[in-house]
C-alpha cells in the first residue's frame, strides 16, 4: 500500500490536486486509488503517475475485523484493530 498525493488531476471526476490518497499497485504503472486504507474501497484505477509516492506502507487490514499485532522494540506488543 501506498500513500500518495495527487499531481495531476486533469481530466479526472474522483481526484483532486495535492490532497492525500491511498494506493493499492495492481502493475508498475497503475494502482487503485482510495481516500481510506482499505483496496475495497476505492475511487478507481488511475496511472501512478498523476502521483507522488509520499510512504510506501507493508500491510493493511482488508477486512473490518481484522486484527494486526506486532512486537515492540521493549517487549510489548502493539494490537491494532481496524474499524473501517
Amino acid at each position: 500500500m501506498l500513500l500518495l498525493e495527487c499531481i495531476d488531476a486533469t481530466n479526472t471526476r474522483g481526484l483532486e490536486i495535492h490532497k492525500e490518497y491511498y494506493g493499492f499497485p495492481i502493475n508498475e504503472s497503475a494502482a487503485y486509488i482510495s481516500r481510506f486504507p482499505r483496496k475495497s474501497s476505492h475511487t478507481g484505477c488511475y496511472q501512478l503517475s498523476r502521483f507522488k509516492i509520499l510512504k510506501e506502507m507493508k500491510s493493511v487490514a482488508e477486512d473490518a475485523h481484522d486484527v494486526h499485532i506486532s512486537e515492540k522494540t521493549n517487549n510489548t506488543l502493539e494490537i491494532q484493530l481496524t474499524l473501517f
